[in-house]
C-alpha cells in the first residue's frame, strides 16, 4: 500500500484492517491462540476482504457497517456460530485497535505465519498482509485508534433498538425469529 495515500483511501485501507482482524481474533479466540490447519480457511472465509477481495468505499461504507458484516459472516460460514461469541470478537477487535500500531502489527504479524502454513493461502501475505504490515507503520496512532473508539463508541450505544447497531435485529438473519 503506498504511504501517499488520500483521506478516503486511508479509511479504505482501516476498514479492511478492521475485517481482517475480526477473523484474525476470531480465530485466535476458537482455537486459544493455537492455530490449527482450518485457521488459514477460517480467516478466509470471515474477512471480506480476502475472501473476495473487496475494497470498502467511505462515506459509503462506515465502521459500523464492516463490525455489522463481520459479525454477520461469523454468523453464517465457520463451524462456531454464536451471537455472543461474535460480540465479544467484535470487544476484542475494539480492544487491539485501541491499543494502536504495535498490538495491530503483532496481529498481522501472527496472521502472516497461520497465512504462511498453508498450502492455498499463502499468496494473500504477498497481496494483503505484507502490504498492511508495512503500511500500518506509517500511519500516525491516531488513526488506528480512532477506529477503535469508533467502534467502542457502536458496542456500548445501548437504548432503543434503533441505536443497538450491532444488534440482532440489525444483521438481518432473523435471528429473534429464530431464537422463539
Amino acid at each position: 500500500i503506498p504511504t501517499n495515500l488520500s483521506a478516503e483511501q486511508k479509511q479504505s485501507a482501516l476498514l479492511c484492517l478492521l475485517d481482517i482482524i475480526f477473523a484474525y481474533v476470531y480465530d485466535h479466540r476458537t482455537t486459544d491462540g493455537d492455530p490449527s490447519v482450518e485457521s488459514s480457511w477460517t480467516v478466509m472465509i470471515l474477512s471480506p476482504t480476502l475472501s473476495w477481495l473487496e475494497c470498502y468505499n467511505p462515506p459509503y461504507d462506515t465502521t459500523a457497517d464492516v463490525i455489522c458484516w463481520s459479525i454477520r459472516r461469523s454468523l453464517i460460514y465457520p463451524y462456531l456460530r454464536s451471537y455472543d461469541l461474535a460480540k465479544h470478537i467484535a470487544e476484542d477487535v475494539c480492544e487491539i485497535m485501541k491499543r494502536g500500531r504495535r498490538t495491530v502489527i503483532r496481529c498481522l504479524l501472527q496472521l502472516h505465519k497461520i497465512m504462511e502454513q498453508s498450502e492455498s493461502h499463502y499468496l494473500f501475505n504477498k497481496l494483503y498482509i505484507d502490504p498492511l504490515i508495512g503500511w500500518i507503520q506509517q500511519c500516525e496512532e491516531d488513526e488506528v485508534q480512532q477506529i477503535g473508539d469508533a467502534l467502542e463508541q457502536l458496542l456500548t450505544a445501548k437504548g432503543s433498538n434503533s441505536s443497538d447497531v450491532l444488534g440482532k435485529q440489525h444483521l438481518d438473519l432473523d435471528l429473534e425469529d429464530i431464537e422463539k
